[in-house]
């Protein structure tokens, strides 16, 4: 860890997730506050700060205006999520909801696990019907990507349905793919074995990427320790391990248990805590191009993943790839507009920072990559 403020910021989220934790006296809360605020943790450190401690006025403000801030976002986006749920159902769409919107009800209070946007699990080829259900809703597109779809809602509520759920590591990165076998489409819901797929592998995708956030890990010991029923970790190791991501997710666990169990840090522990203190809650953009470079062995590597993605991704992304492959360069083509025209500043972001990066840089970040599992 970089600084006794930082393991005095993991203090506060055992004391606010698991009770006291002993004597517990704060030296820095401009560094509590910047450490919260980049990673979406003001509510929880408020829910625990408030009433212990004699805050400096200037953070007690900023953590109460966060805490306000993210009660009005969990009403609208659980109002959204049971609108969308009733609608759903009425069009007679199977989803399963991911993430935080299952997540959140784990924590001591929803709010406290803040939620961009609120993640349902779909079939790619329910796009057109999906689409057809959020104009009843008044929602307005944001994107279609890797059989991705995102949309705003009234009231500030953003959503996305996403037609991957499982992720595997390859030799030049994580991927993600679907799998609709984890959905138990009775009850709309994903399989507790799914859900846990999920969120260990989305972790380890962004991991690979740009980083994960603190909050991450929170959740990932909140989902073990707190959610019912668990599911059979035996089945979620082996498919796990059958994805490459066996390691990368024992590491995650077992920095879970270091903060908020009774684990026992070890050297890569200890880096992958730094790792992701050095981020925020999505990382950073910087990293996102170095790791493609580190994973893909240059530069020009990462450029040609980028550009010539697997044909498991394209026809995830356009279905109708299936049935006729032959138009693969077509494929290329849609990607190559929709990227330019759609992301054209995330893509310069990652040019620059592609090329600012030296060739040790790249050899070090491959190195690192392979000691947190993958």
């Amino acid at each position: 860890m970089n600084t006794k403020q930082d393991r005095q910021f993991i203090r506060l989220l055992r004391q606010a997730l698991c009770g006291d934790v002993g004597e517990l006296r704060i030296e820095d809360w401009q560094r509590i506050w910047k450490l919260a605020a980049k990673n979406r943790l003001e509510s929880l450190i408020y829910s625990v700060a408030r009433n212990r401690f004699d805050l400096p006025q200037e953070v007690k403000d900023r953590l109460a205006a966060a805490w306000q801030r993210d009660v009005i976002r969990d009403t609208r986006q659980e109002y959204m999520i049971t609108r969308i749920d009733a609608v759903f159902r009425e069009s007679g769409i199977s989803f399963a909801p991911m993430k935080g919107v299952i997540l959140k009800h784990n924590y001591p209070e929803s709010y406290l696990r803040f939620m961009t946007d609120i993640d349902f699990y779909i079939q790619t080829s329910d796009r057109s019907r999906i689409e057809r259900c959020m104009e009843i809703l008044g929602a307005t597109s944001t994107s279609h990507d890797c059989g991705d779809i995102a949309y705003n809602l009234p009231g500030g509520v953003h959503a996305e349905f996403h037609g991957r759920l499982l992720y595997k590591s390859t030799g030049t990165g994580v991927v993600g793919y679907s799998d609709w076998t984890w959905v138990d489409e009775e009850k709309n819901c994903l399989t507790e074995e799914g859900y846990a797929l999920n969120l260990i592998g989305h972790m380890a995708y962004n991991l690979a990427t740009s980083g994960l956030g603190v909050r991450y890990v929170l959740d990932l010991w909140v989902y073990r320790h707190r959610h019912t029923p668990q599911p059979n970790w035996d089945e979620v190791m082996v498919q796990l391990k059958k994805d490459g991501l066996d390691r990368v997710a024992q590491n995650l666990i077992d920095l879970s248990e270091c903060w908020l169990g009774i684990g026992e840090y070890t050297p890569v522990l200890e880096e992958l805590e730094e790792y992701i203190f050095g981020g925020g809650l999505y990382g950073l953009s910087s990293r996102n191009a170095l790791s493609g470079a580190g994973l893909n062995g240059s530069k020009f590597g990462a450029v040609w993943r980028q550009v010539f993605r697997s044909r498991e991704e394209f026809e995830n992304r356009y279905p109708w790839l299936k049935r006729y492959p032959i138009l693969l360069p077509v494929a290329w083509g849609k990607r190559a507009v929709y990227t330019l025209t759609r992301n054209r500043k995330i893509v310069e972001r990652w040019s620059t920072s592609l090329k600012e990066v030296s060739s040790s840089e790249i050899k070090e970040q491959a190195v690192r990559l392979r000691r947190f599992g993958f």
